[in-house]
């Protein structure tokens, strides 16, 4: 499959992602180093990928509840997970019961539904997960760079690869300079092989070198496709 055709399926994969959560999403939390933190994108739902090859365990969760989802809310639930030992584990399932009427006005109480997807208090590890986490861990700065409107503050970054953290720090500036500077150190730490193509898209491309390598490498590709076009292949 040549690159182009690799990047299209992928933007269209994205595009069908996107427009299933359209709209504004309430997000997953996690927990670290005893903190609450939601540094999960729109399109980051670890738990959906789960729900897919095990459809029953989403439909034990909601059995004989009568549960809220809404626009906010498509996939129905809000999953927290944990950092245990360097790994990515699920904490809790909640969903948003609907509890009757007061004063005419629905009302609506979260709880957990844990122990009905997992009767057995088995700990869920959340091993397909790879992507680079980076999250405030207090107050930020609006400010201008080159610019663009960034946010200045003290991150944290977690970079979990198959569930596992391979690399956590903290650092003070904008959320995509520390992503950058990150990539670049795995990049010459000769270190870019990831589970997630785009990760290792981006860390191959991080420095100056890897870039113009890839870019050879697109050109060679280019030029053995134009070979084969005139040789009738």
């Amino acid at each position: 499959m040549n690159l182009f055709r690799l990047l299209t399926i992928s933007l269209l994969s994205i595009l069908a992602a996107s427009n299933a959560f359209s709209t504004f999403q309430i997000p997953d939390k996690l927990v670290y180093e005893g903190r609450t933190y939601e540094p999960f994108s729109i399109m980051d739902f670890p738990l959906e990928t789960y729900f897919e090859k095990h459809p029953g365990k989403k439909e034990a969760m909601r059995q004989g509840l009568s549960w809220s989802g809404g626009f906010s809310l498509s996939r129905g639930y809000v999953a927290t997970y944990e950092i245990q030992n360097q790994k990515l584990v699920l904490k809790d399932i909640q969903i948003l019961r609907r509890s009757g009427k007061f004063d005419g006005v629905r009302a609506n109480n979260w709880i957990s539904a844990l122990d009905r997807a997992f009767p057995n208090q088995e700990v869920l590890f959340i091993e397909w997960f790879t992507d680079i986490l980076v999250f405030p861990e207090g107050e930020l700065t609006r400010s201008q760079h080159s610019g663009e409107e960034v946010f200045l503050g003290n991150y944290v970054l977690l970079d979990i690869e198959k569930g596992r953290v391979i690399s956590e720090k903290r650092e003070y500036g904008d959320e995509a300079s520390i992503r950058s500077r990150h990539l670049q150190e795995r990049a010459r730490n000769g270190d870019c092989k990831s589970e997630n193509m785009f990760i290792e898209h981006a860390c191959n491309t991080a420095t100056p070198e890897g870039r113009a390598e890839k870019e050879a490498e697109v050109q060679k590709r280019i030029l053995e496709l134009e070979r084969q076009r005139k040789e009738g292949f």
